[in-house]
């Protein structure tokens, strides 16, 4: 009786083991459909073992026409881990390619991931310049604020009734400093 009772304990471990695997791969599948990345696992021989659909995009090629094919037959083969410029059939723009290994059931798998950083990019050049703008304008409105108390102070004199006897020194210098700053 005894070895009964452990048959049936191990049969229940076994079973929850079996749901936990499939609601973690289900989970899996999930989160690599969410993600903007695309992703290509290959098995031990280099075929395409899984695929999601930032991938299927950015080959614009069904997944089920891709799975069981190598890199180079995808089009994928030269890759390497780094950043590049690339046209691919779905999508052009800067891309960061990394490549990791991992192994399932003990044989050796490799994972290409491709991230499209050109957004990235767009939006630090944007914020550059921002700030060369924002730089340009303070140094503009530094150059401005001198002409601009200058003139005034111009115009005060020569609306005077009556003008200093330097007057024309006074507004020829005045000048001078106006055509400098601007």
């Amino acid at each position: 009786m005894p070895v009964m009772v452990e048959v049936n304990a191990l049969a229940r471990l076994m079973e929850s083991r079996k749901l936990e695997a499939v609601e973690a791969g289900a989970l899996l599948r999930g989160v690599l459909g969410q993600i903007d990345v695309a992703i290509f696992t290959f098995d031990g021989t280099g075929k395409l073992q899984l695929v999601n659909d930032a991938a299927r995009q950015l080959l614009d090629v069904p997944a089920e026409r891709m799975i069981g094919l190598t890199a180079a037959e995808l089009g994928i083969g030269d890759l390497q881990a780094g950043t590049l410029d690339r046209t691919f059939p779905g999508r052009s723009g800067r891309w960061d390619v990394r490549e990791s290994t991992f192994r399932e059931r003990g044989v050796p798998h490799r994972m290409l991931v491709i991230s499209d950083i050109t957004r990235a990019l767009r939006e630090e050049e944007l914020e550059a310049w921002r700030r060369i703008v924002r730089v340009l304008g303070h140094e503009l409105n530094n150059s401005l604020a001198p002409i601009k108390s200058i003139a005034a102070s111009m115009e005060r004199m020569v609306t005077r009734d009556q003008l200093p006897d330097d007057w024309r020194d006074d507004l020829a210098r005045g000048m001078r400093v106006i055509g400098t700053r601007a």
